[in-house]
């Protein structure tokens, strides 16, 4: 089987507790993206997430101040895709240097993550 999430018996036990806790990259919702892939199949999860690679890069390229990567990489992990796109546009009409940008997008990143009901932190083993 390719992915779990097309098994029948998905999830299973191995799944129990996986989204308590990240590493470097976010585990925050892998369950979810799972059953995501389930609902909208291979194909359309892997081009959602190429955008996503997308606007992450065009944020780096053009919002980075050198302090935001884990920022940037938790957003365009976790944030609603068409709440990226918006923010992205956003940023993009804007004028103003790298520094500026920064600061902006990390005020819309935290305004649209209280929508959402999600973090931008890492949750590490032992800090909930």
């Amino acid at each position: 089987m390719e992915y779990c999430c097309l098994c029948a018996e998905f999830p299973c036990e191995r799944y129990d507790g996986i989204d308590e806790y990240d590493s470097f990259i976010t585990h925050q919702r892998q369950r979810a993206d799972l059953e995501k892939v389930r609902q909208m199949g291979v194909e359309a999860y892997q081009r959602e997430q190429m955008e996503r690679v997308r606007i992450l890069g065009r944020l780096m390229e053009g919002c980075n101040n050198g302090r935001q990567k884990t920022l940037f990489c938790l957003a365009a992990n976790l944030l609603e895709l068409q709440s990226l796109r918006e923010i992205l546009a956003a940023l993009e009409a804007s004028d103003g240097p790298a520094k500026v940008k920064s600061a902006q997008a990390a005020q819309l990143f935290q305004t649209a993550a209280e929508t959402q009901g999600v973090s931008l932190r890492l949750r590490k083993k032992g800090r909930g």
